[in-house]
């Protein structure tokens, strides 16, 4: 069953219960929460494709550009933005058709 949805992707439960906060008062959508690129891709297969997927770059089990290259390997194009301390000059060679980034 397919739902409107926003999907975080954070391994620090956390910064995951922060997004939660402030996106379901801005936003009239679900959000839901991973904690690695392996376990969004369980949620999408389950729900559906998401509206965004706000995705940290550094966790275990699945990083955000493993998650990112996979729903592009499946033809799921997602607005799609990424957390890092990286520079979004580096973050745009590694995502070259990113949403937004933030730092």
């Amino acid at each position: 069953m397919a739902m409107n949805y926003i999907l975080v992707v954070d391994d620090e439960a956390d910064i995951r219960d922060i997004y939660d906060m402030i996106l379901s008062r801005a936003f009239p959508l679900d959000v839901v929460s991973a904690e690695s690129g392996k376990k969004a891709l369980e949620i999408i297969k389950e729900k559906g494709r998401p509206e965004i997927i706000i995705s940290d770059l550094n966790m275990p089990n699945g990083d955000g550009h493993f998650l990112y290259t996979s729903l592009k390997e499946m033809g799921m194009n997602v607005p799609f933005v990424i957390c890092s301390t990286d520079s979004p000059a580096v973050l745009k060679k590694r995502f070259p058709d990113i949403h937004g980034f933030i730092e």
